[in-house]
């Protein structure tokens, strides 16, 4: 029976039709679990004006009578532009640090493609342990973002135990990620050395020496060597820039203002509100009001630095272990060219 298989990942994404949902599962939202305790205090403080404006009412009606709230609605505005450049800064280091990943994804499969192609032929379990150690760099990649640098699965201590040049020191090692590439830069050099004598030696043995394949294979394997030289380097590229995402939050003043500019905000809404639309509407509308603007904030800051862990960043994980099984069915595939390729000669 034909048909299609579904063999790529899908990451949950809104779409329209989705908003019944959205609304449903509010109670469960996580932004909603991080300003609960804002908005509640909030809410609290508009039920305490309320009750202060009914009781104080029949002997001091004017006390919250504001008739033209001109300051809200002037800071309002200045609330509004304000929180729309601090989500617009903190979307823009998000979608950064997704671009960063791509090209971490790109070079890692490129870099693969060319070692198994290039040194493949002549040493096949090399050219696999080299692909073994780019698998591992994503991975090391994103414990070395978020500052947990000490300890490794055991899949990837796996992995880069190849890299023996390394030496137990590894685990130990500030940046693991910068020693993998180092190390495979290394690696590529000493591929592209042994392939190019392999070459002469087997022109050496027909009786060409210099004249036959080895000029030919020589010129592949400079090509090969240069393309995966631009990769470990555009791999070391997206590594710093990340970093610069990491070691460069948005400036705290920035934070702080507009934090102390939302709460104070709200605080001293529902002093304009519970005359203009009663006490009960105002606790209400107050509940909608300090969601909206508090969840906003939060936003920001959930997604200012992308690597974290949890909901609001960039689901690195995913992407690292969707790298990894991705080279591990390239060498396979490989594996399986070469063994069909040998097989006809053998028989």
């Amino acid at each position: 029976a034909g048909g299609f298989r579904e063999n790529r990942r899908r990451f949950e994404r809104y779409s329209k039709r989705s908003w019944i949902k959205a609304l449903g599962t509010l109670p469960q939202s996580w932004t909603l679990h991080r300003v609960f305790d804002r908005c509640a205090m909030n809410v609290a403080f508009a039920a305490l004006v309320s009750v202060v404006h009914l009781m104080t009412k029949p002997f001091a009606p004017q006390i919250f009578h504001i008739s033209a709230p001109i300051p809200h609605i002037v800071l309002g505005t200045a609330l509004g532009l304000l929180l729309v450049f601090r989500t617009t800064a903190a979307y823009d280091r998000f979608w950064e640090g997704r671009k960063l990943w791509a090209v971490i994804v790109t070079h890692s499969r490129l870099l693969a493609s060319n070692a198994l192609l290039a040194f493949g032929p002549s040493n096949f379990p090399a050219a696999e342990q080299l692909v073994s150690v780019v698998a591992a760099f994503s991975a090391t990649a994103v414990k070395h973002l978020r500052g947990r640098v000490a300890e490794l699965t055991d899949g990837e201590r796996e992995n880069v135990a190849v890299a023996m040049a390394l030496g137990r020191g590894f685990e130990r090692a500030g940046n693991q990620p910068y020693l993998l590439l180092d190390w495979v830069a290394g690696e590529v050099d000493r591929l592209y050395a042994e392939a190019a004598a392999e070459s002469y030696r087997v022109d050496a043995a027909r009786g060409v020496p210099g004249f036959g394949g080895a000029a030919v294979e020589l010129n592949r394997l400079i090509m090969a060597e240069s393309q995966m030289k631009a990769s470990v380097l555009a791999l070391l590229d997206a590594l710093a820039g990340c970093e610069r995402i990491t070691d460069s939050p948005v400036p705290l003043a920035y934070s702080r203002h507009t934090s102390r500019f939302v709460t104070i905000f709200c605080f001293s809404l529902p002093l304009v509100m519970v005359s203009q639309n009663g006490p009960g509407w105002s606790v209400f509308f107050m509940a909608i009001i300090t969601w909206s603007l508090y969840s906003i904030e939060e936003i920001a800051h959930m997604i200012e630095n992308p690597f974290t862990p949890g909901k609001g960043g960039i689901p690195v994980e995913s992407i690292c272990e969707k790298i990894s099984a991705e080279l591990k069915e390239l060498v396979a595939y490989r594996s399986t060219l070469r063994t069909a390729s040998r097989t006809p000669r053998e028989s």
